[in-house]
């Protein structure tokens, strides 16, 4: 019987959550230890203070991830609430933003957000 081998050099990681401060120095550089070079960005979660509802949100929180490790490639997404207007979706877009989460209530510890 013939064997069939995949490969795949250059793994994506599509949902990390990478914390802010000095918990996300600490958890960012292990997106490359754990052999990724990209990773779809998840710090929408409304449990993280604040979470990232503007374009403004986003690429500033790109840049402070690509200050701790820049050989990742971070697509950044925002979070999907009643706020957040199809402008800014387009603004997003614009910019570089490839797209927005959710998680519903009963998913998220520690919150009070819509």
């Amino acid at each position: 019987m013939a064997t069939t081998t995949i490969s795949i050099n250059s793994p994506a990681d599509f949902h990390v959550h990478l914390r802010q401060g000095s918990l996300s120095s600490l958890v960012t550089p292990h997106i490359k230890k754990g052999g990724f070079d990209l990773a779809y960005v998840m710090r929408v979660q409304p449990n993280l203070r604040p979470p990232i509802t503007t374009t403004a949100q986003a690429l500033k929180y790109k840049d402070d991830l690509e200050a701790i490790d820049p050989s990742v490639e971070y697509l950044m997404t925002l979070y999907l609430s009643p706020d957040l207007t199809p402008e800014e979706i387009r603004k997003a877009k614009k910019a570089g933003v490839v797209g927005t989460a959710y998680l519903q209530k009963l998913h998220i510890s520690k919150s009070d957000f819509k």
